[in-house]
């Protein structure tokens, strides 16, 4: 009974950790980090001093163009929960910086359920036109 109790406790409290980023065609490093709980995540990564925060949602499904469906306070409402499980392990998140700038996000999990310790890599589009490559 006590091992339940402190599995629970665990997941509860959740995990955070980091990913590698980095610059495509320059090779510049970005520093990209999660923090993910039972029911919740989010990415945080750091480019030229800007600080850039959002959340994972679902991706569109069968449209082909991996952007989410539904806003991610939308998709909370009618899904429960950001981690619902995608048959492809696609999400999508925006990254909104403290300076106006943006990073949308195509990311595919190892887990379909956006498990983040479990791996994957992704794809994020600075507003400036940059591309960053993250994996973790």
């Amino acid at each position: 009974m006590g091992w339940r109790i402190a599995a629970a406790a665990l997941l509860l409290a959740g995990c955070s950790g980091s990913m590698q980023g980095v610059t495509r065609g320059g090779g510049t490093p970005v520093q990209v980090s999660y923090r993910q709980h039972f029911d919740t995540g989010r990415i945080a990564a750091v480019i030229d001093g800007e600080e850039f925060r959002g959340r994972p949602a679902l991706a569109a499904a069968g449209d082909g163009s991996g952007r989410a469906a539904l806003d991610p306070l939308i998709s909370d409402f009618f899904l429960g929960t950001t981690y619902a499980t995608s048959p492809s392990g696609a999400f999508t998140a925006l990254l909104r910086g403290d300076r106006g700038n943006r990073l949308a996000c195509d990311l595919s999990y190892r887990d379909r359920s956006g498990y983040v310790p479990s791996g994957g890599t992704g794809v994020c589009r600075h507003s400036d036109g940059r591309i960053i490559d993250i994996s973790w």
